[in-house]
């Protein structure tokens, strides 16, 4: 719904390959997806066929758009953050 939100993953994900520039995601790799945000990355690597994604995404908004965003993929959604503290 922000355009440009929209604009800006258009931008680094679909025309500049931002995430892939020095690493392609090869098929049945492991793929750790952190800050996965609506699942932009994961659904465009879906097609590369990695064994397995993990989406980490801690905005609860986000992470339910995600969910439906990678839901036919082999994605696996975990609504956490990462850090040095717990909290």
């Amino acid at each position: 719904e922000n355009p440009w939100f929209k604009n800006v993953l258009i931008e680094e994900i679909f025309k500049n390959n931002i995430y892939q520039k020095f690493f392609k995601v090869e098929p049945n790799e492991i793929v750790v997806d952190v800050g996965a945000s609506i699942g932009p990355f994961s659904y465009l690597i879906s097609r590369q066929k990695p064994k397995q994604i993990f989406c980490i995404e801690p905005h609860i908004e986000l992470y339910k758009i995600l969910v439906k965003n990678v839901a036919h993929t082999n994605a696996v959604c975990i609504n956490k953050a990462i850090g040095s503290i717990d909290g």
